[in-house]
This record gives structure tokens, sequence and C-alpha cells, in this order.
């Protein structure tokens, strides 16, 4: 379709609809507007997330592998064992006649898989028994293993303290209670 445009100075031309000029209209402002509302809140989570702790994520896991230890032992019927690397480099799950073998899919590493990114990070652990108001250190006896849990997914009396460490300094410390999966931050 064409029409004729006059100017000011009596000029006549011929002109296209698809190169007529227009504003922007209402509905496209709001549609614009819409799509950069989404993008914010895709984009402002991640850069809040960005300041969670470093230790938050590997507390989550933690915390995800001591309920799968207790699963574990329930659909096995026998006893699994959540066990820490002697030189903190991770963890895995086993039965506890066999701790040194990790169950198929369980082990972390630090600087593998999940936990890549923490390639200078470690986890220790040192054992307390507790007797009542009495707590006693028992850091010689089974000292990489976290937790125990039996063929009822019962967890063990233990009182555990873990230790994450980087580049030679403790980024977190929990402790995880006798019974318990959750870890306590100290």
């Amino acid at each position: 379709m064409t029409r004729v445009v006059r100017q000011h100075h009596s000029r006549e031309f011929t002109t296209s609809r698809a190169h007529i000029r227009r504003a922007m209209t209402f509905i496209e402002l709001m549609v614009v507007l819409g799509v950069l509302a989404l993008f914010a809140m895709v984009v402002i989570p991640g850069v809040a997330g960005a300041r969670v702790p470093l230790a938050q994520p590997i507390q989550e896991m933690l915390e995800a592998d001591l309920r799968r230890a207790r699963t574990e032992s329930l659909a096995r019927a026998e006893a699994v064992v959540m066990v820490a690397a002697e030189n903190g480099s991770g963890w895995w799950l086993a039965l506890a006649s066999s701790p040194e073998s990790e169950l198929t899919g369980t082990k972390r590493s630090f600087g593998h898989g999940a936990l890549s990114e923490f390639t200078t990070t470690s986890l220790h652990v040192r054992n307390f028994i507790d007797e009542g108001d009495n707590v006693i250190d028992e850091e010689q006896i089974d000292a990489h293993v976290v937790a125990q849990f039996d063929a009822l997914g019962t967890r063990d009396d233990r009182i555990k303290e873990l230790t994450l460490s980087a580049e030679k300094a403790n980024i977190a410390q929990w402790t995880l209670c006798a019974g318990r999966t959750r870890l306590v931050a100290r």
C-alpha cells in the first residue's frame, strides 16, 4: 500500500508502509520491561548466591551423604560407615566390615567432580565420646570413620568434630552430635 506524504515545501513523494517510522507502543514497552524483570529474577539470586560461604556447599554435601549412609544401611540391612580420608582429601561411604572399599559412586574428593573448585581444601575429623557431663577425646580410635549406621539405620553415639581447611587456615568447624546426621556449626 502506498500513500502520499506532504512536507512543508509542498513536495509530494510516495512511500510504503514499511518505511514509516513510528514510536514504541505501550505494549511493546511492557514486553521489554517484562523480559528485563525475568532476567533480573534469574541473575540477582545468582549474584547473591556468590556470597555464600565456601563451607556451605560442602556442609550440605556432607549432610546429604550422611543421610545416604543411613539409607544404604537400611536398604542393605547391614552396617554402613562414612569414612574421611586420613589425609583429608575427601570422604566415601563403605560397609562397616570393609571401610577402605567405598560403595560404588560414593567417593567425594576435593578437586574432583562436584568438589572440583575446592582444590586446596581438606577435611579432618576428631572423635569424642559423650559420657554424661564428661566428653572424652578419643582421637586415636577410628579417627577416619565419621559416622556408623547399623542395619536399622541408627547412628553411633560418638561425637565428631569436623574441620574444613584450605591453605593451612580453618574455614569451618562443625560438630556431628551423637545419633544425628546434621552438622552444627561451631
